[in-house]
């Protein structure tokens, strides 16, 4: 987890530092005396008592002292009592519509100790959505083959922990999301029929959810293409096996490009949950995102909405609630820190104090302006241990089935994630802010440590559209499908699997064969994706290319012609860059290009590959044109004649440029790609 690394860099605490902040920020010092201190919290913490009344917790914890009996009295009615020696005892009181004021006791062997006002409020009757899911990270914890490996041990795992508690109550079997989809698609591909219909049953059940995005992607990273295509699965799922995909999960990601909510609803998917890594940064600030409850609606600017429950706690254990609460631990630990992280959420903003890693809202920093959450539940993620890429654990579900026996409230149930999304829309639905625009993700900052891999990504992108546009435009004409549309799928997933958020190991500047520190080997797998869709887009052009001329011939009286596609919707006049072997063309033939639609020149220019310089290269020139006015899918032909001059040689304009306006000046040089200057007008200073 980054947390290791920030542990030592920025002081972030341990487990037991954010569940001793919890446990001091949720409780207050009611009595001091003669050495002794009583600390007292009010819980939502309900049980029923023999005749079905409920009745609500405050929790003491004593420290310093010996044996004492602790009492709290309603007048002169002595209400609760026991016996304590240090540590912690809860004292349950009949619920309470209203504050009431009781009065706590201590007495030990010699009489009383001391007494003190304790104020008992009304308390939420909480529903805990327990999802258990495993963050997948592509890497990092481990090199990428064995963590995608792993993951569909846990599938197995999953399968087999579902079965063993069907006799269970409903609420206390395991259940288990499938964050990301790409190991469920793999696990689908490769187990036994009876295993593959026992998890399509399961899901269709609701014991298992696979959830809609197949790895976590930097959708800044993504074209609009490769975002949609990452999301036909989808489909396939609910194809071939009957599973319903309800909802997506969002994990160490905080947010996401406004065009997520479109490509989820045409996949039929209105429910996300994101929760984010360590961060202080992470809220929509925009339009006021930082005011946001943590379930709203998110539109885009077509109408698209997705409800999104963002678990935005300002230290960034988001992912890690779950455990953070003991949830993976054992029953005890859960029993102390649950109710009081519950009770914090009803309080304030964000449910941790000062004490822990990053930011809290203290007043008048971001966030201080928020309202405390009004749902009467929570989303919970816990994993099976406390680390990315963890395995399913029974022990929530233990918890849950042992907690439900014992507590009236608040109810744990083991869930999916869509169960808790259709019970918010169905009590809470009216009640939802809305928010619009781009969710601004600063995760995506890691993209630039891989320069080069991710501009070959980008170009591929680019080229894959092309692609695709030129072999539909030759089936149209030929009639012939020759299957390109697997291939385009494949390079696009290559770049999503670029884009996928995991950059480097947890140590990247290691070079182990396994483990975190197996940065050499991670990285080499990352770029090589970016690197191999690159060249799988190109290999789809040419192919493409060559399969749309062959459908045309050269004009009659032409030394060779060539068709210059439009692969856009929209006319266009561009550069059109063409190769005239040598065999075809001699390189001492002069040439000039004319437009077959008027019959007019073309000016061009020509760079030859001198055999000299490039054996190992096709031999022939370089042309290239501005070809006017190509419409939308439509094509021009230009032909090559013979001229009674070469092309003359093309004008040096210079490697430098400028633009400014009123404000700023500045320079560019396009040899070397970057900005040489910036000139502030209004400072009179320049950087």
């Amino acid at each position: 987890m980054t947390s290791r690394l920030l542990q030592a860099s920025l002081g972030s605490p341990d487990y037991d530092g954010i569940r001793d902040a919890l446990r001091q920020d949720t409780s207050t010092e009611v009595l001091a005396v003669r050495g002794l201190s009583v600390r007292a919290a009010v819980l939502p913490l309900f049980k029923r008592d023999e005749g079905g009344a409920l009745l609500q917790a405050v929790r003491l914890t004593l420290s310093g002292g010996g044996p004492v009996e602790v009492a709290l009295k309603d007048g002169d009615a002595e209400i609760a009592a026991a016996a304590a020696e240090g540590g912690t005892v809860t004292l349950l009181v009949p619920e309470v519509d209203a504050p009431r004021r009781l009065t706590l006791e201590v007495r030990d062997s010699g009489g009383l100790v001391g007494a003190a006002p304790l104020d008992v409020a009304p308390q939420r009757k909480w529903n805990v959505f327990v999802v258990h899911h495993s963050h997948l990270d592509i890497g990092y914890t481990d090199t990428q083959g064995t963590v995608l490996r792993h993951h569909l041990d846990y599938l197995d795992a999953a399968l087999r922990l579902a079965r063993e508690t069907d006799g269970r109550p409903d609420d206390a079997r395991f259940r288990w999301s499938v964050e990301s989809s790409m190991p469920a698609l793999r696990w689908l591909a490769t187990r036994p029929d009876d295993q593959v219909a026992e998890f399509a049953e399961r899901a269709r059940a609701g014991d298992i959810e696979v959830t809609a995005f197949p790895m976590q992607l930097h959708t800044e990273a993504c074209s609009t293409e490769e975002l949609y295509r990452q999301l036909r699965f989808v489909e396939q799922l609910r194809r071939e096996h009957g599973i319903e995909v309800r909802s997506a999960m969002h994990t160490d990601i905080p947010g996401a490009v406004v065009g997520t909510v479109d490509a989820l609803n045409a996949a039929g998917v209105r429910y996300l949950a994101a929760a984010h890594n360590w961060a202080g940064r992470s809220v929509p600030y925009i339009t006021g995102g930082d005011r946001l409850a943590r379930p709203f609606r998110w539109r885009s600017p077509g109408g698209g909405e997705l409800i999104v429950w963002f678990t935005d706690t300002p230290h960034g254990m988001a992912y890690m609630e779950g455990n953070t609460v003991g949830l993976v631990d054992g029953y005890d630990l859960a029993e102390d820190l649950l109710p009081r992280y519950l009770g914090s959420l009803a309080d304030r903003p964000y449910p941790y104090g000062p004490g822990t890693f990053g930011w809290y809202a203290a007043p008048g920093q971001v966030g201080a302006a928020k309202d405390p959450d009004f749902l009467d539940a929570v989303h919970l993620r816990v994993q099976g241990a406390h680390a990315d890429n963890a395995g399913p654990s029974i022990v929530p579900a233990d918890i849950a089935h042992r907690w439900n026996e014992t507590w009236a409230y608040p109810r744990l149930r083991m869930a999916t994630n869509a169960d808790f999304f259709e019970y918010v829309e169905e009590h809470h639905g009216d009640r939802l802010q809305t928010h619009e625009g781009d969710w601004t993700d600063w995760w995506a900052d890691g993209l630039g440590s891989g320069a080069r891999p991710l501009g070959y990504v980008r170009r591929a992108q680019n080229v894959l559209r092309a692609a695709e546009t030129l072999h539909a435009l030759a089936d149209e004409r030929s009639g012939d499908r020759t299957g390109a549309s697997a291939a385009i799928d494949e390079a696009y997933d290559r770049a999503a699997l670029f884009d996928e958020h995991t950059w480097g190991a947890a140590n990247p500047w290691e070079d182990a064969e396994e483990g975190g520190d197996s940065g050499g080997l991670q990285w080499t797998r990352k770029s090589q994706v970016g690197y191999q869709a690159h060249d799988d887009a190109l290999d789809l052009l040419q192919a493409g290319a060559r399969r749309i001329g062959a459908t045309f011939g050269a004009a009659p009286d032409a030394l060779a012609s060539f068709l210059v596609v439009n692969p856009g919707t929209a006319a266009r006049t561009d550069a059109a860059r063409a190769f005239l072997p040598r065999d075809v063309v001699a390189v001492d033939v002069p040439i000039a290009l004319v437009d077959a639609r008027t019959g007019e020149p073309v000016p061009h220019r020509e760079e030859e590959v001198d055999p000299d310089e490039w054996p190992t290269r096709p031999i022939g020139r370089h042309l290239e044109a501005v070809v006017p006015d190509v419409p939308g899918h439509g094509h021009v032909r230009v032909d090559v004649v013979r001229a009674e001059a070469g092309a003359p040689e093309p004008v040096d304009l210079g490697s430098g440029g400028t633009i400014e306006n009123e404000f700023y000046r500045v320079v560019y040089d396009l040899r070397e790609g970057h900005i040489a200057s910036v000139f502030d007008k209004t400072a009179a200073a320049s950087w």
